[in-house]
């Protein structure tokens, strides 16, 4: 009886292995990341990044471009121009050129959230220009999207870039009450790009950008830090800090209007310092000249947010998750008249300080 459902898996694995499609990896070229422009109401240019491995080991950058209705026939276009078929690999990310991401990139998002090849933790960004441009470059040794995808990380790990992602983007575009945001990029030069900003979303539509500077608090009431670096001005003198972690909490305590209590708490170490001398009263200064700072910036941010009508915190998601029989048809006057007060605390340590 063992030797026939032996038999008959067996025969299965053989006839299902006959029904899949077959390449062969010498035979095509890996599609690693692509971008889309703005060419009219109609028509987007896409551009697909498939390196090419040479025999030295050294990877080159090769891009085909073409102009039609959306990602599906952008592709079919591209394949007519090339010897073998283009085929996602592990594609890094996907590239929106800042003119188009003002026009809208909804259709474009409806084809790459049905694209079951596509994973959510797929890369999204901006770019002041062309993307197409951006992806001609000649960035690091091991190719540009693997230099985009580990650009991406960093940022996000290391400095003050908060966490975004496909998966992160279309939840905030399809939630009532939060909107989106994606990166900036700046490309400085043709072996060189950088985090240049936040662009902020209205629905599918870019409506605002933040510059590098607004990052480090936009992060802080958006995101949370598990490592990062800032400086701080204190008696005429500054500090170094090393972020060792912070954390973000809303309470809502009243309503009619609504009022929101956003709660910012960072931990810190100082390692630097350019007075002679750090002292207890000095580092206790420093703690408050960041708490201070910290809600004057976070405070006008929000302020700028309800001047453009876009919540990229998620206020209006979270009043709704505390308030029964929530009407979203009154919450843009709400919004207006929201109060939300910062509170910060910062907790700094000075055994990082090298005198």
């Amino acid at each position: 009886m063992r030797i026939k459902h032996n038999l008959c898996f067996m025969l299965c694995i053989l006839f299902l292995s006959g029904c899949l499609n077959k390449e062969v990896v010498d035979d095509v070229s890996f599609k690693l990341a692509s971008g889309y422009d703005y060419v009219n109401e109609k028509e987007v240019r896409g551009t697909f990044l498939v390196p090419e491995f040479l025999p030295d080991k050294t990877i080159k950058n090769v891009t085909y471009s073409a102009v039609s209705r959306g990602p599906f026939e952008v592709s079919k276009e591209i394949q007519k121009k090339v010897s073998d078929p283009i085929v996602r690999g592990s594609l890094e990310g996907i590239l929106f050129g800042n003119d188009l991401a003002k026009k809208g990139i909804k259709d474009l998002l409806d084809s790459f959230e049905r694209d079951a090849s596509i994973g959510g933790r797929l890369n999204l960004g901006v770019t002041e220009g062309d993307a197409k441009d951006v992806l001609e470059g000649e960035y690091g040794n091991r190719g540009n999207a693997v230099y985009l995808s580990r650009l991406f990380e960093h940022n996000m790990e290391h400095q003050d870039l908060p966490e975004s992602n496909l998966k992160i983007f279309l939840s905030d575009y399809y939630q009532k009450g939060k909107d989106g945001y994606l990166p900036l990029l700046k490309k400085s030069s043709k072996k060189n790009i950088e985090i240049n900003g936040l662009c902020l979303f209205k629905e599918d539509k870019v409506v605002d950008e933040l510059s590098v500077d607004k990052l480090f608090f936009f992060k802080l009431m958006t995101d949370q830090y598990n490592e990062g670096t800032t400086n701080v001005g204190a008696n005429g003198n500054k500090a170094s800090i090393e972020i060792i972690s912070s954390k973000n909490k809303m309470k809502l305590i009243g309503r009619n209007p609504y009022k929101i209590e956003l709660n910012i708490k960072l931990k810190g170490e100082i390692t630097d310092y350019t007075g002679n001398q750090l002292t207890r009263k000095i580092k206790d200064n420093i703690e408050k000249t960041m708490e201070k700072d910290i809600k004057e910036q976070c405070s006008k941010l929000i302020s700028r947010f309800r001047e453009k009508n876009i919540d990229p915190i998620g206020f209006g998601a979270f009043v709704k998750s505390r308030t029964r029989n929530f009407d979203f048809s009154k919450w843009d006057d709400e919004y207006q008249n929201l109060t939300v007060d910062v509170n910060t605390k910062v907790i700094l340590a000075e055994e990082g300080v090298i005198e």
